[in-house]
């Protein structure tokens, strides 16, 4: 007979059911999906589940899914807000015909490395990562120093026009006030006593 469970956990409040039950005379452990804690439940006289998985593990950490959770008890991922199955830059046709093109190439081709900042000034880094474990899947090749570069790209503050621009702006002030103290400098130099006293 299959029946399910309802808990409530005492550290966080939480109400979570367990499906696909069947009867067992000994406690159980169960962990709670909203704040991981594990549960004791007696089960001599309760029902207790049989995991329920749904054949696939969550899309970001890999763990098995139960059909019943609606978010991954071991990293939190929303199932329903997942938007990793969508294909990589759908809404940038440019890049998607640029991936396409250098997909084929060598990982420490030049392209790979234009193309990467391409996704950074776009904001598409998320579908640049997509596209290259898809990749590593796909041919069997080690794609991690391309997902570090990734990581490294996305903690950057500002892109890399902006990185230039202000470097650029940097390099005209320092040539002008240059400039501008040597001037000054062959002023001062170039005035004798007499210009100051008038004769």
């Amino acid at each position: 007979m299959k029946a399910q469970l309802s808990l409530h956990c005492p550290v966080c409040s939480g109400d979570f059911t367990v499906e696909g039950i069947v009867r067992l005379p000994s406690e159980l452990k169960v962990v709670c999906p909203g704040c991981s804690t594990e549960l004791e439940v007696n089960t001599a006289a309760t029902e207790i589940p049989a995991p329920v998985e749904s054949g696939e593990g969550c899309p970001k950490c890999g763990a098995p899914r139960r059909e019943s959770l609606e978010a991954c008890p071991r990293c939190g991922l929303v199932f329903q807000k997942w938007q990793g199955l969508c294909e990589p830059f759908s809404q940038a046709a440019a890049l998607a015909r640029e991936w396409e093109e250098i997909r084929e190439l060598p990982l420490d081709d030049a392209r790979h490395f234009s193309f990467l900042e391409e996704c950074f000034k776009g904001a598409l880094l998320d579908d640049a990562a997509r596209a290259y474990l898809s990749l590593g899947k796909e041919k069997g090749i080690d794609v991690s120093q391309k997902i570090r570069q990734l990581e490294i790209l996305a903690q950057m503050n500002v892109t890399p026009r902006e990185r230039v621009v202000s470097g650029r702006r940097k390099t005209i002030v320092l040539i002008c006030a240059l400039v501008f103290f040597l001037l000054i400098t062959w002023f001062i130099w170039s005035i004798s006593p007499g210009d100051l006293l008038g004769g």
